[in-house]
């Protein structure tokens, strides 16, 4: 199994600003999110396959998402975490992905 590495953004989704195409304009330093997730995805898939596994396991569709299979949580709010969501990162092999409203984008 990979290991896909789920950062989530700090700023608030009223806070973010987008440009005319949607696309994030402040954007956060990496170093500035807070480490939520390390999901499992299988090897052999290819990296948008895996960016997309680790997007489904870490939203909460039929329960919380830290419960689901293959994950192991890092956040430190005992109350939870919220779904991943446009804005927030995958670190797949030091390669660093933001979520964009549709797919991901290397950065």
């Amino acid at each position: 199994m990979a290991e896909v590495k789920i950062y989530h953004n700090p700023l608030s989704e009223r806070d973010r600003l987008y440009d005319k195409d949607n696309q994030l304009l402040n954007r956060p330093a990496l170093k500035d999110c807070e480490l939520v997730a390390t999901v499992e995805v299988p090897e052999d898939a290819g990296i948008n396959w895996q960016l997309e596994i680790a997007f489904e396991r870490t939203n909460t569709i039929k329960t919380q998402w830290w419960h689901n299979d293959y994950v192991t949580s890092h956040f430190s709010n005992p109350k939870g975490c919220r779904s991943t969501s446009v804005g927030d990162f995958a670190v797949i092999s030091d390669k660093v992905y933001i979520c964009e409203n549709v797919g991901w984008n290397i950065i």
